[in-house]
């Protein structure tokens, strides 16, 4: 496998727009040109990887890489604490309330990558409460849902092959950053703090890929979110959990706009808010002017804090126009489930942020309330952008006021055609406003439930109800009030409502209601569980009787010397049948039985069970055998329903019993040895009952060890002829070991291979004097024999015949040949020139021929 890295920089991802050109020449405004910085870049580093040889699906290509730690210190904990006191309800929002965001980007993932997502919401959103300081998060997918890693196939990712020369495509880089972009359009407080240009961003993954390009899996997800200078806490990772007035002022002024317009109708509170919002602050061209230039220092102007925080010279570019009408949206109640507000982002001759607005009619609208403040000066003059249709062109681009707009491909990915969809025409609000609509209601049988709808304007209304097998609605006679009373019956059960609004303006019709009615018939024991006195072993049955529909049972336990009650897996039937054993003697019973409608508990059972212990009946005795014989040792019991055997083995010098592994069965049968000797033996006898101790037995060995009955004596030899040492002993299973000693030495040693009774040896001079003794044993004990000595008479060489003169012509072979006795005999020839008086020695000449 073939390390790899993939480190994602991240770039830019929205400034805002570049205005319309038609629009703002009419009016001779200048033109905010915020440059977009959407390309991602990315770098890889490691060695190159190679794929191997496929076996299938088997050959893979891996990638892993580093992760930079950042941790808090304690006084930042306790800043946490702090902050947590007074910020946690500024913005309107709970952690624990974060399922959900209401632009719902965070929609498009499913299964481990929807794991990972609703993770960075929650984790995101402690850092904006300031329950958390670290923005740094490392992913291991291994510990979200069910563990599995996110992998994308090639298909998906729109490419042939998932990895190119070992590394994965830009389409994987694109997909993995698909997350931040979710984030920008979920978080639109929530990221307030995020400063995403800085150069200190990283996304680093560890993947793993298919050999054949067709699949690539994240195991790993390490991202670091850079704070923005004005909220940091002295590092680019670490958020300041002390902020301060400007964000509880924000969060105020947030909940205050909402709260003013609480009582307006649903299009009344989305115009009110386009409209606070483009006369609580300005487009910012400065901040984009320094953005194109490279020179900003914050990112407020890109965030939602400045749009509230009540400075007028605090303004902001269209992310922070986007952000601050979705997060009044995401604060709000609307009186219309179907209302509800998008981040969007995309081309208009430049980068632009904006919203879309799906309204009770189920059509989506444009809602830019950037372009609403940059062509007006007050009141209607801000909603030039305020709910409108495309006046041209088709998804995924459209024409307003002949200015095109087009989708970036991460929002089209996230959202889906549906959703980003336009009407063709502007938005009309209904003649009659709805305030309250009728709810769905579940009630229990006989209950009187009611449905309402309240509108701004007077208007008569007329109730109509259709049943869940009928396709028509039908008029209810005389329900022509704006509320709806009815009896739940079964009769009823499962009806949908809704009400017509009519007055000289025109007519709507309320959201539908529906009525579920709980029909309840609970269940009723006729017959309560009796106690059972049973013998071990035996099955003992528990039963319990009760009348009603669709019953479900589920029976619980309780043992002798507990107080909670344990239910017990798998036993769902009206009867309980167990085993009776010591381990359930003395247990109660009881039976909880239900049906949809309620339930009922039965009284309590007890069971007694009749032990049967084992009882020993032979004890083991003792033996005594010689050594190598087999000793064998039993112990007879009775019992009912089987019986178990463990010998235990004790030393004659120790005080523990030992279990004797293996040892299982009536009988212990053992090889008698000097290492059993003197050990005592019992058996534990048991079975489910309860167990007995037999008596201890003790096995006494005869030991047979060995006797050296003939010495090695001394022996005399000259140097050179074969020696002898013997000893003999009585005996069985004998076994000899020879040790030798010099005369200058004091200590034994062993001679290796010397192992019968007989030492034979030839020896030489230097072996004069030496001393040679036997050690004889068995499995029953030795014998060491006394030692001998060894005298060696020295032989001394003797020539017989000399070496003659020889005459050879130059050129010849030349012999010469000497003979001798004497033992261990050994050659040296020498030679000498005529000139000289020295010998020299021949090289290689030590035969008796040269």
């Amino acid at each position: 496998m073939n390390k790899r890295l993939i480190s994602l920089l991240l770039a830019g991802f929205l400034l805002c727009s570049l205005l319309p050109v038609a629009v703002l020449a009419e009016k001779g405004d200048p033109q905010p040109d915020e440059t977009v910085l959407d390309q991602e870049s990315s770098s890889s580093d490691g060695k190159d990887g190679s794929v191997g040889a496929e076996a299938g699906e088997s050959g893979l290509v891996h990638g892993t890489s580093e992760m930079q730690q950042i941790t808090v210190s304690e006084n930042e904990k306790d800043s946490e604490d702090l902050f947590a006191g007074f910020v946690k309800q500024q913005m309107g929002k709970n952690p624990s309330a974060k399922a959900q965001k209401s632009s719902g980007a965070g929609e498009a993932f499913t299964g481990p990558a929807a794991d990972v997502y609703m993770y960075l919401l929650q984790e995101i959103h402690k850092i904006a409460i300031g329950q958390r300081a670290s923005t740094e998060f490392d992913i291991q997918l291994s510990q979200l849902g069910t563990g599995e890693p996110i992998r994308w196939t090639a298909e998906e990712l729109g490419v042939e092959s998932t990895i190119e020369d070992g590394t994965p495509v830009m389409a994987f880089y694109e997909r993995i950053d698909f997350f931040y972009h979710a984030l920008v359009y979920d978080c639109a407080y929530d990221l307030y703090w995020n400063e995403r240009y800085s150069g200190d961003h990283y996304l680093e993954a560890d993947w793993t890929a298919s050999s054949t390009g067709s699949w690539i899996e994240i195991t790993r997800i390490r991202w670091g979110f850079c704070v923005d200078l004005a909220y940091q806490n002295g590092d680019t990772f670490i958020m300041n959990t002390t902020i301060g007035q400007r964000v509880v002022t924000a969060g105020n002024n947030a909940r205050a706009v909402v709260a003013n317009n609480a009582r307006k109708t649903d299009y009344e509170k989305l115009r009110a808010y386009n409209r606070w919002i483009c006369d609580a602050v300005s487009y910012d061209y400065d901040a984009a002017n320094d953005m194109r230039a490279g020179t900003w220092d914050h990112y407020d102007p890109w965030q939602l804090i400045w749009a509230f925080d009540g400075d007028p010279t605090t303004n902001i570019v269209c992310a922070g126009y986007a952000k601050a009408f979705q997060h009044l949206c995401d604060l709000s109640t609307f009186n219309s489930r179907t209302i509800r507000s998008i981040i969007v982002s995309g081309n208009v001759g430049g980068g632009h942020m904006w919203n879309l607005v799906r309204m009770e009619n189920g059509s989506t609208y444009l809602m830019d309330v950037t372009w609403s403040d940059c062509n007006g000066e007050s009141g209607d003059s801000y909603e030039a952008f305020f709910l409108k249709g495309a006046d041209g062109g088709a998804y995924p681009s459209y024409q307003f006021y002949g200015n095109a707009r087009t989708y970036y491909p991460y929002t089209m990915a996230l959202y889906g055609e549906e959703k980003l969809t336009i009407s063709a025409w502007d938005y009309e609000p209904p003649p009659i406003n709805i305030v309250e609509q009728p709810q769905s209601v579940t009630a229990d049988i006989g209950t009187t439930v009611t449905f309402r709808v309240r509108t701004m304007e007077e208007a008569s209304c007329q109730w109509y109800g259709r049943s869940p097998t009928d396709a028509n609605w039908t008029p209810l006679d005389g329900e022509t009030a704006n509320i709806l009373s009815i009896v739940a019956s079964e009769a009823n059960n499962g009806w949908t409502y809704w009400c017509l609004l009519q007055n000289d303006t025109g007519l709507v019709i309320s959201q539908p209601a529906t009525l579920t009615v709980v029909m309840t018939y609970p269940p009723i024991i006729i017959n309560h569980p009796q106690n059972v006195t049973a013998d071990s072993g035996d099955t003992a049955t528990f039963t319990v009787e009760a009348a009603g529909e669709k019953l479900s049972y589920q029976w619980y336990g309780q043992s002798s010397n507990e107080t909670d009650w344990t239910p017990l897996d798998g036993e769902t039937a009206n009867t309980l049948s167990i085993v009776a054993s010591a381990a359930n003697n003395g247990w109660r019973y009881f039976c909880w039985v239900w049906n949809d409608d309620g339930y009922e508990l039965s009284q309590s059972a007890a069971l007694d069970v009749i032990l049967h212990p084992p009882v020993i009946t032979t004890q083991p005795r003792s033996v005594t055998v010689n050594s190598g014989a087999t000793a064998t040792f039993i112990v007879k019991a009775t019992a009912k329903g089987g019986r178990k055997y463990l010998w235990y083995g004790m030393a004659p010098t120790d005080t523990d019993w030992l279990p004797l592994d293996g040892e299982t069965s009536y009988t212990l049968s053992l090889v008698a040895s000097p290492a059993n000797n003197g050990w005592q033996y019992c058996c534990w006898v048991w079975n489910d009952d309860g167990y007995a101790l037999s008596q201890a037995a003790t096995l006494n060995v005869i030991l047979h060890p060995p006797v050296i009955t003939v010495q090695p004596v001394n022996v005399t030899i000259s140097s050179g002829a074969k020696a002898s040492f013997t000893v003999k002993a009585t005996g069985k299973g004998l076994s000899y070991l020879w040790y030798s000693r010099s005369p200058a030495d004091t200590d034994w040693t062993l001679l290796d291979g010397q192992t019968t009774n007989v030492l034979s040896l030839v020896p030489s001079t230097a072996n004069n004097g030496w001393q040679y003794y036997c050690w004889v044993w068995n499995d029953d004990g030795f014998d060491i024999s006394l030692p001998a000595t060894l005298t060696v008479t020295p032989v001394p060489a003797t020539i017989k015949t000399q070496p003659r003169d020889v005459s050879v012509k130059s050129g010849a072979a030349a012999k010469f040949t000497v003979k001798a006795s004497g033992p261990n005999l050994q050659y040296q020839w020498f030679e000498r020139n005529p000139g000289d008086t020295e010998w020299t020695e021949i090289d290689g000449a030590t035969k008796a021929e040269y």
